[in-house]
């Protein structure tokens, strides 16, 4: 029994720490996309005005 509790645990544990990894990537992402999108407006501005 307390070999599956630790089981349990660690795949627990497994599950949390990939799911952290993957949210972080995924705002990591966002950030960036923001960035690009916010940098192509700019940049479309300046060009308009020219």
């Amino acid at each position: 029994m307390m070999l599956l509790s630790l089981h349990i645990v660690a795949i627990a544990a497994l599950a949390g720490i990939c799911g952290s990894i993957g949210y972080q990537m995924g705002v990591k992402e966002g950030i960036r996309v923001s960035r690009l999108e916010s940098e192509m407006k700019t940049s479309q501005l300046n060009q308009g005005s020219t």
